[in-house]
């Protein structure tokens, strides 16, 4: 992608003596920090972060390694989630604009930029245009030393430059905020879901995030999808596997986004049709708060050989991360 530098510097108070930075010198450090941060976008596509852990750290090394401060890249290697990169196979981020540039101190700049995302759709037109965006405050300093990234993160409220928009939407219902990306869509209601011989979210769910993308078109997954649950039980049912569930397995306690929940797998299956849910349970908000995650398939052995393929491992398992992490993404608007 092109960028596209708008130069509307803004000297920070914080900066006690302006006239002491060279105008030349200020051109030359604004196009240093600039170019870095272009080619620390270009790098973006080769981190995928729904990858093993293990490969998510050599590719955070391998590719942000070069370019960020040894704490920042330390920080994402202990959470990847905070992490840019790619999240779903489509859209991906391709590169980073920097829209403006503000001096902060003599060698250190924040940055106002957006991260572009493509799909084929984009490629094929090859007409430069990103499908979606999504706006980024970066931090560049420099001590004793080449240009580093020290700072990284997603701008929200007054930081965001106007005309730019999120890859990953919002919805708010009265008592939760869930967050998901393009290929998703949401329904509160069951009748509101589209057709499906297995529904992404069983009955009685408060919300449902459901896969809505064509990546998975030519393979045998039926649904995909997170469903947000508040259940009547007290509290010592909540944190037990109570519940319409007759398979109970894996039965755990796991830390899903800042919160810890009570988690167990179950599944179903009939007429060549299956469907595998992860289960998260926590009280909150003096309410038991459940998540399930599901993914349905159906048996290839039901189609004529060839017209479908069945969903790999690694398709599986980076389907249920991203489910995962869309469930991670729910905020409670009640207070515990």
């Amino acid at each position: 992608m092109k960028t596209i530098l708008l130069l509307a510097l803004i000297l920070s108070t914080r900066l006690q003596n302006p006239g002491q930075v060279d105008p030349a010198t200020l051109r030359l450090q604004i196009r240093q920090a600039t170019e870095l941060i272009t080619v620390f976008g270009d790098q973006l596509e080769h981190v995928s972060l729904l990858a093993p852990t293990d490969v998510v750290e050599r590719q955070l090394m391998e590719f942000y390694g070069p370019y960020v401060s040894d704490r920042l890249l330390a920080a994402w290697t202990a959470d990847p989630r905070e992490a840019p990169g790619r999240i779903t196979s489509s859209p991906w981020p391709v590169g980073i604009e920097v829209l403006e540039v503000t001096l902060e101190d003599e060698e250190e700049f924040l940055v106002h930029g957006q991260i572009e995302f493509v799909t084929s759709v984009e490629l094929t037109a090859g007409e430069g245009k990103a499908a979606t965006t999504l706006p980024v405050l970066i931090r560049v300093e420099r001590e004793q030393g080449p240009w580093q990234i020290t700072e990284f993160r997603a701008a929200t409220g007054g930081d965001t430059t106007e005309g730019v928009t999120e890859p990953w939407k919002a919805v708010t219902t009265d008592r939760s905020t869930v967050h998901y990306p393009a290929a998703f869509d949401v329904s509160v209601s069951s009748s509101g879901l589209p057709p499906s011989s297995v529904p992404p979210c069983a009955h009685g769910f408060a919300l449902c995030v459901y896969y809505a993308g064509d990546d998975y078109r030519e393979t045998n997954l039926i649904s995909a999808g997170v469903a947000v649950r508040w259940l009547d039980l007290p509290e010592q049912r909540c944190e037990s596997v109570a519940g319409n569930y007759a398979v109970v397995e894996n039965v755990r306690r796991e830390s899903l986004g800042e919160d810890e929940y009570l988690v167990f797998e179950t599944s179903e299956a009939a007429m060549n049709k299956a469907a595998s849910d992860v289960v998260y349970r926590r009280w909150s908000a003096r309410s038991c708060l459940e998540l399930v995650t599901r993914i349905a398939t159906t048996n290839v052995g039901v189609y004529e050989p060839g017209a479908v393929a069945e969903l790999g491992a690694d398709q599986l398992s980076t389907l249920r991360q991203l489910l995962r992490r869309i469930a991670a993404t729910l905020e409670g608007n009640s207070i515990d």
